[in-house]
């Protein structure tokens, strides 16, 4: 498998273990897909041995096959969630069901010389994966589409954030009013969420920033 096909797969993980709580995990969520996508294509680019595919006829069959039982193996777990509605805390319960089987995809790939391979973009690649789990596992499409969404803009939406310290704050008291815990909250939704975060961390007066930080509500959202 190509290093752009793991990290986009890593990526589940990544948001997982983001999602876990805490005042990073608002900023954590969006990038850390992001980042994982641009690990894996840094890797891409400088291998020696890299083999430009168009397609996974053109991959060794072995490398096909890894990639068939993954996705049969996670199957069961991740078409058991609505990715048009996930929340942090379903994340969090994906990243710790899947974390050996990513961890073994992983070394395996490695191991058989499948990250030689490089479709050269990563919506390829993720579009080759969708087209092999039509055929193999349609449970998982769902969440490819999703992951392929989440790592192709991460930033997607953020341009509507509040930009202002008293709409960063207006616009939290409103998630914690429609949502009692972070962990709750849709996926979707972090990235504007750790905007407006960082929007109170760096651009409200430092004394009311820690005030409002400090407030028992918001570290009851932020630890739920």
């Amino acid at each position: 498998m190509n290093r752009r096909l793991v990290p986009i797969l890593l990526a589940s993980v990544l948001v997982g273990a983001a999602c876990g709580g805490g005042d990073d995990a608002t900023e954590a969520v969006p990038q850390a897909a992001a980042d994982s996508v641009s690990d894996g294509t840094e890797q891409a680019s400088s291998s020696s041995a890299e083999i430009i595919v168009q397609g996974l006829d053109e991959m060794p069959a072995e490398c096909v096959d890894l990639m068939t039982d993954f996705l049969v193996q996670v199957e069961p777990v991740v078409s058991e969630v609505d990715w048009k509605t996930a929340t942090s805390n379903e994340f969090q319960t994906i990243a710790e069901q899947l974390d050996e089987e990513f961890s073994d995809f992983d070394a395996q790939t490695t191991s058989a010389g499948c990250d030689a391979y490089d479709f050269g973009d990563d919506a390829d690649s993720l579009t080759a994966m969708i087209g092999l789990a039509e055929q193999k596992a349609p449970g998982v499409i769902g969440w490819l589409e999703f992951l392929g969404t989440l790592s192709s803009d991460p930033a997607s939406g953020v341009a509507d954030a509040p930009s202002t310290c008293d709409d960063a704050i207006a616009y939290i008291e409103q998630v914690m009013a429609d949502t009692p815990a972070m962990g709750e909250v849709p996926i979707s939704d972090m990235a504007v969420l750790g905007q407006a975060m960082s929007v109170i961390s760096n651009d409200c007066d430092p004394q009311r920033s820690a005030d409002f930080i400090a407030r028992a509500d918001v570290t009851d959202f932020m630890a739920g």
